[in-house]
């Protein structure tokens, strides 16, 4: 009785709590790294994935349903969240696979690599290939039934026993996965058995329905339509095919999460997911290794020793805007960091969770005390740290690559601040995917520094634009909007920057509907006011130009027809005198003639 209560708090209250806290945006996972420890923390097993999804995807149809009536919720549900709990179940679902077959059968796991490649290229295939459709059975399946397909029931054990093929011997040179399979068997060569034992597992696992056979396979059945009264028995009837994991799921956080799950390593080279066909992309030269996956259970809590100093460290840095003596309190909380450091690098080692807590305590602290070159230093040093214990893709590399391009931006150092939030970006599509809202407050950093570096090539306003996109919450949209409608006014593009004001200003209505005096809400008028006088100016202007050309055009005009009379009257004259000069010429010869008959 008192499980079952357990269960029924965990699936009625907190599960539909996470969900919530998860649009309201107080919990935010970088990776799914992050997203397991944070279920764990709450007590929540990753058998009840499939609910979550279920959960983000009616709170999603809300949104939308919401959305097609002109309304929406001051904080949408954030769509990263269901894309994070969709690489996870399809995760772990290839993992217990590749789990089973290696169990099932030594051969398998003594080489492995044709089982992984095929199990990856009939996932990815049945996802992202190009050409999407059904799955009919080829001659290698129907050649070899098994036991289970009689009766409609994939398991692992019957994938293995039944479908190790061996390629025929080829008449030409064989390449290197012909070679590799002559010499190995693969376990998973049916790719309808092998997408039919993911979906089982996940079924089974999760309690949760992804079509990977059909890709079209109706998610929620038309007859159930999302009401109040039946979401009990929406969420259990939803279904995720093929088609909407395509267009949801980035293929590179998958391919990124199996390789942690598994323990996989794969060649780093460029993977065309969308132009793949049923062959798949993957090869067995592509699978470099197979390490194991090691769990620890190192405390998430510092050391005491070290904690109580990093708390003292901090109290003395809160004291020293309330203190006459700030550069003496500065010191000492320095002093206090440093011997924090000196116990963990010697209980721990330099090259450890602990150490590089403290190492970011100090270039926090370095900062706040206004030096940046130290703080840039420290946190560089941090983040070869960082990248050593958890790699290039970790979300502890990308919260230094933004803590040093905020340095680098407060030193003036434009070039290097840009490359870090680049970096950065990178790093959360990789973990996060491409709608991750990290990204939105990295796009908005990115257009700060370009505006303050002059905006050459204008790639601050399309940064803004990604980051408006990126944003669930009604308040960060507003901000962002009025950022927008200040640098098209900067940029003097008053008709532009009044319609994002306007959109500001109609967005603050709604999330501040009974409060006309607010003061966001004036701000934002008094900002649309200034607006409009600048543009009734600058329309003002531009009619005076336009005038004033029109005037220099008449004139011009005016002159110009002046300048055609003088020209037509003196060629008029020129001739009139050519004319005189002709008939005075010919007198003189008709009297010359006649003197000369005279003195004949």
């Amino acid at each position: 009785a008192v499980a079952r209560k357990m269960a029924t708090f965990l699936w009625d209250v907190v599960m539909p709590g996470l969900t919530y806290q998860v649009r309201e945006g107080e919990l935010l996972p970088k990776d799914n790294d992050a997203m397991v420890k944070l279920l764990h923390t709450m007590g929540i097993n990753m058998r009840y994935l499939g609910h979550l999804c279920k959960l983000a995807r009616l709170q999603e149809e809300s949104d939308a349903s919401l959305l097609r009536e002109g309304k929406t919720k001051v904080n949408s549900m954030p769509h990263f969240w269901l894309e994070m709990l969709l690489v996870e179940v399809l995760a772990r679902a290839v993992k217990h696979l590749l789990n089973a077959l290696y169990k099932s059968h030594a051969t398998i796991a003594t080489a492995p690599a044709l089982t992984i490649v095929s199990t990856l290229n009939h996932l990815f295939a049945s996802i992202y290939g190009a050409d999407m459709t059904p799955v009919e059975a080829s001659a290698t399946q129907a050649a070899t039934p098994s036991k289970g397909a009689a009766s409609g029931e994939v398991t692992a054990e019957t994938l293995t026993q039944n479908d190790i093929v061996h390629t025929p011997l080829p008449t030409t040179q064989p390449s290197e996965d012909i070679l590799h399979q002559l010499l190995y068997p693969n376990a998973a060569a049916s790719r309808e058995k092998c997408l039919e034992a993911l979906q089982d597992f996940i079924a089974t696992r999760f309690c949760v329905r992804f079509s990977l056979l059909d890709p079209f396979e109706e998610e929620i059945p038309s007859n159930e339509v999302a009401t109040n009264e039946n979401s009990a028995a929406i969420t259990a009837c939803i279904s995720f095919n093929a088609l909407f994991l395509r267009s949801r799921v980035s293929p590179n956080v998958l391919l990124r999460r199996v390789c942690q799950l598994t323990g996989v390593q794969i060649a780093l080279r460029h993977y065309d997911f969308y132009a793949m066909t049923s062959i798949g992309v993957f090869s067995v030269k592509d699978i470099v290794s197979l390490l194991p996956v090691v769990k620890n259970c190192q405390p998430q809590e510092l050391l005491p020793e070290v904690r109580n100093l990093v708390a003292s460290s901090t109290a003395m840095l809160q004291q020293q805007n309330s203190t006459n003596n700030a550069a003496g309190v500065v010191g000492i909380a320095f002093d206090l960091m440093q011997q924090a450091a000196q116990i963990a690098t010697q209980i721990t080692g330099p090259l450890h969770r602990q150490t590089a807590e403290v190492s970011d305590q100090i270039a926090t602290l370095l900062m706040a005390a206004g030096d940046l070159q130290g703080a840039a230093r420290a946190a560089l040093n941090n983040l070869a740290t960082s990248v050593q214990l958890t790699g290039f893709d970790s979300s502890f590399a990308c919260q230094h690559h933004i803590q040093l391009a905020a340095l680098h931006a407060g030193l003036r150092d434009f070039p290097r601040a840009v490359n870090h939030l680049l970096s950065a970006r990178y790093i959360v599509e990789c973990t996060g995917g491409p709608r991750h809202p990290v990204l939105a407050d990295i796009y908005v950093r990115l257009a700060t520094i370009l505006d303050e570096m002059g905006d050459v090539e204008n790639k601050a306003t399309p940064c803004l634009y990604a980051a408006r996109q990126l944003n669930n919450g009604i308040d960060s949209m507003v901000q962002i909007t009025e950022q927008i409608s200040a640098l098209h006014f900067k940029k003097g593009e008053s008709e532009l920057a009044i319609k994002e004001q306007k959109r500001a200003y109609t967005l603050l209505r709604e999330l501040i509907p009974n409060n006309p005096k607010d003061e966001r809400l004036m701000d934002a008028r008094n900002r649309l006011e200034k607006y409009y006088r600048k543009n009734a100016e600058d329309q003002l202007a531009a009619m005076m130009l336009i005038q004033q050309q029109q005037q220099q055009f008449q004139q011009e005009k005016v002159h110009q027809q002046q300048q055609q009379q003088q020209s037509v009257l003196a060629a008029l004259s020129t001739s009139q005198d050519d004319m005189d000069v002709t008939s005075a010429d010919g007198e003189k010869k008709k009297s010359s003639k006649k003197k000369s008959k005279a003195k004949k």
